[in-house]
């Protein structure tokens, strides 16, 4: 494996899942993958996937920022997107917490789809759903 590539790697599993600043959007670092010409990183707002190639300047936040700060971020992002809203909604009955969590990983399988549906991009690694 060539050095940049594991370097593009050792980017993502340190910050996988983390809330990172780039291109003056605060988002979630889920992907990491490459196309004929560049790595990408695969970011989450909450509702959407965005493609960054590795030459955008990317700013670690947690442990940059103040951790009562980042953790604002964390609560907000757990209560906002989509992919994780289940985690904290008060369900009246076990049925209404299956369906929620159940449509979570519903929208999870249709972006990662959504994903392996772009024929230049390669996966280098899983997506990484866990907020951090």
């Amino acid at each position: 494996m060539d050095k940049n590539k594991q370097h593009t790697l050792d980017i993502f599993e340190k910050l996988k899942g983390q809330h990172i600043l780039i291109s003056n959007s605060v988002l979630r670092f889920i992907g990491i993958g490459e196309d004929d010409d560049d790595y990408l990183y695969i970011l989450w707002d909450g509702r959407k996937v965005s493609y960054h190639t590795i030459l955008e300047r990317m700013t670690e936040l947690k442990g940059k920022i103040d951790d009562k700060d980042y953790n604002e971020i964390v609560r907000l992002s757990k209560l906002n997107h989509i992919d994780s809203q289940y985690l904290c909604t008060v369900c009246k009955s076990d049925e209404e917490k299956q369906k929620n969590k159940d449509f979570s990983m519903s929208i999870k399988k249709d972006i990662e789809k959504e994903i392996s549906q772009i024929r230049e991009l390669k996966l280098l690694a899983d997506i990484c759903w866990e907020i951090g």
